[in-house]
């Protein structure tokens, strides 16, 4: 009983702070447009993400939220995962239906949990990384620290990566570049924070992965906008929000 007593604290202490961003009663929607190193634009989907007011399973010190994708399976039917062992596994699962006589149709994500951290001296968030999008993990993940955002600031950090062809260390480089209003279908908001970030990762084969992207101290990242070692780029924009209470 003490131990489930102070594993109830250290839930609470770490829930106590007030949350704006990922509070439960919001809904963010987002487009997402999926680039090709040519230009050509390969998808755009709409994705949902739904702050679900509770610690995240898989890491307590998060708050949770649900992400529903949308996938445009046509256009992605010949896309190679450029993880090594998921692209195995599509491979493997076609021959099996093609064998049978039967029609392949694909395996895609269209929903997932994930995890934000959001207290009195940060923000920050896992990216969206289900399906196409899951090369966001070598890029900077969205974040911000409250005392940094004023010009010209900068800061620093690393993650490390046990995954496939991901597998390494990249190190973070973040600067603060001013403020920029933003303005995207239902959702127009002034003074956002503009963050440009590079991940430099350990492989040299992955290259500099960059992330620039809006912050609202309300409303999260409104914007991310990536750009790829292979010339791929990602764009994922905040097109409304819903709130049981209001809506912006």
């Amino acid at each position: 009983m003490k131990k489930i007593s102070i594993i109830i604290i250290i839930l609470l202490s770490l829930f106590s702070f007030k949350r704006v961003i990922y509070k439960r009663h919001k809904t963010y929607i987002y487009d997402a447009f999926y680039i090709k190193a040519n230009g050509d634009t390969l998808t755009k989907e709409i994705i949902i993400l739904k702050p679900k007011g509770r610690p995240w399973l898989f890491q307590f010190s998060q708050t949770a939220y649900k992400i529903n994708y949308f996938p445009q399976t046509d256009s992605l039917f010949d896309w190679i995962n450029p993880m090594n062992k998921l692209q195995e596994f599509r491979e493997k699962f076609k021959l099996k239906k093609e064998k049978k006589g039967e029609i392949w149709n694909d395996l895609w994500s269209k929903k997932n949990s994930s995890g934000a951290v959001e207290n009195e001296n940060e923000v920050w968030s896992h990216p969206f990384r289900s399906n196409q999008y899951n090369i966001t993990e070598i890029a900077p993940f969205p974040e911000i620290y409250k005392d940094k955002l004023h010009q010209d600031s900068t800061w620093e950090s690393s993650l490390t990566l046990g995954w496939d062809n991901w597998k390494g260390t990249i190190n973070y480089k973040y600067t603060t570049l001013g403020r920029k209003d933003y303005i995207y279908k239902a959702v127009n908001l002034d003074s956002c924070w503009e963050i440009n970030a590079s991940g430099k990762h350990s492989n040299p084969n992955l290259g500099t992965n960059w992330n620039r992207y809006l912050y609202h101290p309300e409303f999260g990242f409104v914007l991310l906008n990536y750009t790829f070692y292979n010339g791929v780029k990602i764009v994922f924009k905040l097109k409304e929000v819903i709130d049981r209470r209001n809506k912006i």
